[in-house]
């Protein structure tokens, strides 16, 4: 699934993780998204009142079109870390994997 289409998913669903007013209050991006098995990667604000950034490791769940935290949010404070991360746990599928810069 598309990240678009799981966006589309998510708010039918009742939720707000990719609304426009959740993503700027976390100051919140998706940096990486796997088409094929929905683990993508999320860059947020650290602190409300601060520049530092953290990544997190999400999944989306294509039949509710719930966001899942795996491991700890703001786990990995460089992208390169979670992308290291991710790419072990979707190593069989890794060509899906597409970075949004």
């Amino acid at each position: 699934m598309q990240l678009s289409e799981f966006m589309k998913l998510n708010e039918s669903s009742g939720q707000c993780f990719f609304s426009p007013e959740t993503m700027q209050f976390f100051g919140s991006k998706v940096r990486a998204y796997d088409p094929l098995t929905g683990y993508f990667i999320t860059r947020e604000k650290k602190c409300f009142d601060s520049m530092k950034i953290g990544y997190t490791i999400r999944k989306a769940d294509f039949k509710t079109g719930n966001v899942e935290t795996i491991g700890k949010f703001l786990e990995f404070d460089t992208y390169q870390k979670a992308k290291v991360a991710l790419m072990r746990i979707i190593k069989p599928r890794l060509k899906g994997l597409i970075e949004i810069l």
